[in-house]
């Protein structure tokens, strides 16, 4: 998932960014993300959104 561009890598403090090998960029872990938003916000190229989840415990 993801462009190439590393700012998601660069700015996520919760370590759900994996960088995978050359030309396959980067994933997501879901069980380490909070919600902030830093990732989509840092994403210069549009490749993260923020979409709302339904059902989400508070």
């Amino acid at each position: 998932m993801s462009a190439s561009c590393d700012n998601c890598y660069g700015v996520c403090s919760d370590n759900a960014v994996i960088k995978l090998a050359p030309g396959k960029h980067f994933q997501f872990n879901s069980d380490c993300r909070k919600g902030c938003g830093v990732r989509a916000i840092a994403c210069s190229c549009g490749a993260i959104k923020m979409v709302h989840e339904e059902n989400q415990a508070l």
